[in-house]
């Protein structure tokens, strides 16, 4: 398709300096092993720094896949439109998938404009029971039509998810369902804290 970069089951990379404009997603990190017949099942160590975006689908994926994501960060970028800022999601197609196990994510100076959703964190499709937790965000400034979403499925709960500096502006946009606050947080995630507030 028309991602950008996409990351998938490595270990120890770094992506700086690149500016991508797409009709997908600009950067992905993916642990879809099983599809590539990867020996390694981990994608890990992996850091994204001073890059750019435009895009339809996702300034930034992190899930896709059965295998495992970790110790990942994203620092000093800007998406200047998405169709979701920030995408993390353990099951991408359901069909009785577990899903990617999804740990210790962080994001810091990230700056979106121009987004149907600014921050999605989502089980994803289906009924997984991977697991999708410790995910750190740092200064980020966002501007989208819809509140930040994070939600379960399956057995795939949202934990420890901390947003430290957190500027969410929501605007209305016509033909977009009514917000009713600058964040939805389903019931049943796990811990949830907004600049030194825990909202869940």
């Amino acid at each position: 398709n028309t991602d950008g970069v996409d990351i998938d089951s490595c270990s120890d990379v770094i992506v700086s300096g690149c500016d991508v404009e797409t009709g997908d997603d600009s950067y992905t990190v993916r642990g879809s092993n099983a599809k590539l017949k990867a020996k390694n099942k981990v994608c890990e160590n992996v850091r994204f720094e001073n890059c750019r975006g435009a895009c339809s689908a996702c300034g930034v994926r992190v899930g896709v896949g059965n295998g495992e994501i970790r110790n990942v960060s994203f620092s000093n970028m800007v998406f200047t439109t998405a169709g979701r800022g920030i995408h993390l999601q353990s099951s991408y197609s359901g069909k009785g998938q577990k899903g990617v196990d999804i740990s210790d994510v962080s994001f810091s100076d990230i700056t979106v404009r121009d987004a149907a959703i600014g921050v999605l964190i989502s089980g994803g499709a289906g009924s997984p029971w991977a697991k999708l937790e410790n995910v750190k965000f740092d200064k980020i400034d966002v501007e989208a039509h819809q509140p930040v979403e994070i939600r379960v499925a399956g057995k795939t709960v949202p934990d420890n998810i901390i947003f430290n500096g957190f500027k969410y502006s929501v605007k209305d946009s016509p033909g977009m369902p009514e917000r009713t606050d600058d964040i939805f947080v389903e019931k049943g995630v796990g811990k949830i804290v907004i600049n030194g507030k825990v909202v869940k």
